[in-house]
């Protein structure tokens, strides 16, 4: 039996759940499952090639079989679910049994500027009509299944990397404690510090904690302020 449960990320396509969760994954100190590419692996082609080779009732039928096979692992995962699969009956009831579940949501317009329509077989002719029409078709699904919707348009006008940004406000939302769980949280905890209302950022904002969690390598830069030269140009 699992300690935790899992997170999953719902969405469009082209609303980052990729990346967020990549990065929530390191946050949260879990492995990462993108369900496409999992898929991919596992068929052995691209889903390009496999909805054009076998059609889309079977690219859906294969992506619930590989969800619900996800969502059974007894250790908790971040999931980036299929962007534009018609989550069924069965797995529904195994995301309200053993999910966290956080809509990436982006209006229509935005998602069409922001994504690559190139490698999503779905999204054909008009990238903006398809995505409206993936909406019709999804949003009620989504909003059914979702415990928290993220707004991701907002992390997107502000200062700093927009996945970073929305991956520590999904753990800010869990370490509120009014979602399903439990999810285990990093024993650090997130640390949490005012910023001023002119700073051009979000007014609370995540800080060193979770970014010494995720960086590779420190670089301090007060010594290059101390040296002749440019800062830019020095080198440690």
């Amino acid at each position: 039996m699992r300690a935790d449960r899992h997170v999953v990320l719902i969405g469009l396509p082209g609303a980052g759940k990729t990346s967020v969760g990549r990065q929530l994954a390191r946050v949260l100190g879990r492995p990462f499952a993108d369900a496409d590419e999992q898929l991919e692996l596992s068929v052995g082609c691209t889903i390009p090639q496999l909805f054009q080779e076998r059609g889309e009732s079977e690219l859906h039928r294969l992506e619930a079989e590989l969800l619900a096979e996800l969502l059974g692992r007894d250790y908790p995962l971040v999931v980036s679910a299929p962007g534009a699969a018609h989550i069924g009956a069965e797995n529904r009831a195994l995301l309200a049994e053993s999910a966290v579940v956080f809509w990436i949501h982006g209006s229509v317009r935005f998602l069409t500027e922001l994504s690559d329509p190139a490698h999503r077989p779905r999204v054909v002719d008009s990238h903006e009509e398809a995505l409206v029409r993936l909406e019709g078709e999804l949003s009620a699904l989504y909003a059914e299944v979702a415990d928290q919707v993220v707004d991701i348009e907002r992390f997107h006008s502000v200062g700093g990397e927009p996945k970073q940004l929305i991956a520590h406000h999904i753990v800010e939302l869990l370490a509120a404690g009014d979602l399903p769980g439990p999810v285990r949280l990093p024993t650090y905890g997130p640390r949490v510090v005012d910023c001023p209302e002119d700073a051009g950022g979000l007014s609370d904002r995540v800080l060193s904690d979770l970014d010494e969690e995720v960086a590779d390598r420190v670089v301090e830069i007060e010594p290059f302020h101390a040296r002749e030269g440019e800062p830019d140009s020095l080198n440690p």
